[in-house]
């Protein structure tokens, strides 16, 4: 509800509103930092995450996050229990990027080229990211 209200939605099923967006295309809710989210806007993720977790109607969807400075135990604080239970979360550890891979892929990409120069001289470029994974058990 926190979500909807927030953004000003008349539609304040959530339920409702996954299924509609489910049925443009891939069911697949994509956090990017959730390690950075503030406290007070995580009602907003937890209200998103619950629905998933208990509606049948959305039982194909599936959860990808990003986290750029914690694995995932400092998560297991805030998010829903029943995300961890099972077989359904994993972890990606991603390497950061060193100058030949960085060159490689601007030259495989061009229009990537300025946004890994931008990201080398911030330092970024650098940082070691993971991606815990929800997908429930049996699904692809």
């Amino acid at each position: 509800m926190e979500f909807s209200n927030g953004i000003g939605l008349t539609n304040k099923n959530i339920e409702v509103l996954l299924t509609e967006v489910a049925a443009t295309g891939a069911s697949i809710l994509f956090i990017d930092g959730i390690d950075r989210i503030q406290p007070a806007q995580r009602k907003i993720i937890t209200d998103l995450l619950n629905v998933i977790l208990d509606s049948p109607l959305l039982s194909n969807w599936r959860v990808l996050v990003t986290s750029r400075d914690v694995g995932i135990e400092p998560l297991r604080n805030w998010l829903p229990i029943k995300l961890f239970s099972g077989e359904g979360v994993g972890t990606v550890s991603i390497k950061p990027l060193n100058d030949g891979e960085a060159e490689v892929l601007a030259k495989a990409k061009p229009s990537l080229r300025y946004f890994l120069s931008e990201m080398k001289e911030s330092g970024k470029l650098y940082d070691d990211h993971s991606l815990p994974l929800y997908w429930p058990k049996g699904s692809p």
